[in-house]
């Protein structure tokens, strides 16, 4: 076990073993001495043969020793060694709260589901391999408590087990790449000229999904980044982004105020909309937290929010800004 962690130092932070090569034997040497305090230094496995720790006690404690230590054989900087990581950042004052991290971690899957379909399915629901390579799986979560700076929760996300689909995972580093292009661009001051997404439907259906990835319920920040976006430094995404990526939303299209009272046709949480009414029905997109209320189709809402309906004779959308149960609609 010590020249597996060693190893891993080595692989990890080569600099810091370079600067002191004993110093997994040290720190092991050190924890053991913490965990039997006053007894003569002698290993393990004779403490177990001796009777003084039996077989759970022996793997807890190595374990408890792999665990402090991969704080120190970590990155500052997990977004490196990670395939995937996440790390919120919460409102000063804030507690971390976890419910809020995996909630937005669904749904920043399906975002990522929805913008990682090949460019001859785009707009149909993810196909099972997406859906698969999205499947990311929770490496490790750390937390920091706030403690006179805000609190932070790190997600390193590792890849999907089973077998690898190249191609699906190509189409889902697509996919975060878009992620990653509108954050970045909402940073800045740039004209539409300065998107590095030509085809406009393109931009605006990754605008339309990172929309949905701007985080609320405490959360004042989230650092996305990792190996399967190609990059060490994350993107950050912030509410204060929400203005620009409107306004690529709303690019060559005539926007009016939406306020309209029908029944719920459809719901499409991948893709983060509901479809109102029928013949034709209005495709609504809206937040996680506006489409967790909506349980089920065939009730009746108010939708209010923007309509935009582009100028290439595209089907007009709504971007919703509350949605809210009604009564029935009346028989007629």
């Amino acid at each position: 076990m010590l020249l597996l962690v060693e190893l891993r130092c080595l692989v990890m932070r080569p600099s810091l073993d370079a600067e002191n090569p004993r110093r997994v034997l040290d720190a092991y040497a050190a924890f053991i001495a913490s965990r039997f305090p006053g007894t003569p230094s002698a290993p393990l496995y004779e403490r177990m043969r001796a009777g003084k720790l039996d077989e759970q006690g022996f793997v807890g404690i190595l374990q408890g020793f792999h665990d402090g230590m991969l704080g120190t054989i970590l990155e500052e900087n997990p977004f490196e060694h990670s395939e995937l990581a996440l790390r919120f950042s919460f409102a000063k004052g804030q507690p971390p709260a976890m419910t809020a991290c995996t909630a937005y971690y669904e749904s920043f899957r399906r975002a990522v589901r929805s913008l990682s379909a090949p460019p001859d399915k785009a707009g149909r629901k993810p196909s099972k391999p997406i859906e698969n390579a999205t499947d990311f799986t929770l490496e490790d979560a750390r937390v920091r408590a706030a403690n006179g700076s805000p609190a932070t929760v790190l997600f390193r996300l590792a890849a999907p087990g089973g077998q690898v689909d190249y191609d699906a995972n190509e189409h889902v580093r697509h996919g975060l790449g878009h992620v990653a292009t509108i954050a970045e661009w909402a940073d800045t001051t740039d004209g539409m000229d300065g998107l590095a997404l030509d085809d406009m439907e393109v931009r605006t259906h990754a605008a339309l999904q990172t929309l949905r990835l701007l985080p609320s319920r405490g959360i004042a920040s989230v650092e996305v980044g990792g190996l399967a976006m190609g990059r060490a430094k994350p993107v950050t995404l912030r509410p204060t982004q929400e203005r620009r990526m409107m306004s690529v939303v709303a690019e060559r299209a005539d926007e009016e105020p939406f306020e309209h009272r029908d029944e719920i046709r459809a719901i499409d949480l991948d893709r983060g909309f509901i479809k109102l009414g029928h013949k034709p029905s209005v495709v609504c997109y809206a937040s996680p937290e506006l489409l967790e209320d909506v349980q089920r189709v065939g009730v009746v809402a108010r939708v209010v929010g923007k309509r935009l309906s582009p100028r290439l004779g595209k089907a007009p959308f709504v971007v919703a800004s509350s949605i809210e149960h009604d009564e029935p609609l009346d028989d007629a």
